[in-house]
């Protein structure tokens, strides 16, 4: 929602369903047609959970796929990016830049190829901590909704699939 204020082309979201877009996606794609639009992309936003289904979610041949003035952003957790592939893409100038506020490794060790990797911004795993007021709220309420969604016999909103891991 922040995101559309910048009024960009196109703000596409990419999930296991390819949901219908809404408030918020121009369009949403499933994860095996990403490769297809990475060439068009100028930001990759990362938020994803960590898991068996999102392990090196932008991989090497994802990352091949992006254009050289890309910036690749990942808030979510290390293991959903191939780090390698992205520190040697960053170092060769093959994309033009990223943030990171999660590594596969952490805390990062001293010599990590990370600490000298040109146009890598290193953030210390505190993009949670900006906004943890309106997390706490958003939990408390997502829980009141379905707790009284249990009551009235309802099916759930906001279940956890322990299959997927969140």
């Amino acid at each position: 929602r922040r995101l559309k204020a910048f009024s960009p082309a196109v703000i596409t979201g990419v999930n296991r369903r390819g949901r219908r877009p809404d408030e918020v996606y121009d369009r949403i794609i499933q994860k095996d047609k990403l490769n297809l639009i990475l060439k068009d992309t100028d930001i990759v936003v990362m938020c994803l959970p960590g898991g068996e289904a999102t392990y090196h979610y932008l991989d090497e041949k994802a990352i091949a796929c992006l254009p050289r003035h890309a910036i690749v952003i990942n808030v979510g957790r290390g293991s959903n990016i191939d780090q390698k592939a992205l520190i040697a893409a960053l170092n060769e100038g093959r994309i033009a830049g990223a943030a990171l506020d999660v590594f596969e490794e952490e805390p990062i060790p001293g010599n990590d190829p990370a600490w000298n990797c040109r146009n890598l911004l290193i953030t210390p795993h505190i993009s949670g901590n900006m906004t943890l007021d309106y997390t706490v709220d958003q939990c408390i309420s997502m829980f009141c909704e379905d707790l009284n969604n249990y009551f009235q016999g309802r099916p759930l909103r906001y279940q956890v699939d322990r299959r997927l891991g969140y």
